[in-house]
């Protein structure tokens, strides 16, 4: 299960026409760098705000139409990129 690896520092999963992230994926406290470039992600669980280690979210080129407030420390610091999607104010 991807929520075991807490050791885990780079997850790249680039065009793998992704629909969902787990919630699991908060787990992963030790990601530095999290890369979901061109996949199909709508939504995100709140549980992704728990990355705090990360230093580079990408999530260009996905059909994100809202992010979760849990995030608002991530796009605080920087780390997050989100072109190419059709988010809403």
């Amino acid at each position: 299960m991807i929520g075991n690896l807490t050791s885990l520092t780079r997850l790249w999963l680039q065009q793998n026409h992704l629909t969902v992230l787990p919630p699991e994926i908060g787990n992963l406290i030790g990601l530095t760098d999290l890369r979901l470039t061109s996949n199909r992600l709508t939504a995100l669980p709140p549980e992704i705000g728990n990355l705090t280690s990360l230093t580079e979210l990408d999530m260009s080129h996905n059909q994100l139409t809202a992010l979760p407030p849990e995030m608002k420390k991530l796009i605080d610091q920087g780390v997050v990129k989100l072109s190419g999607n059709p988010l809403r104010g």
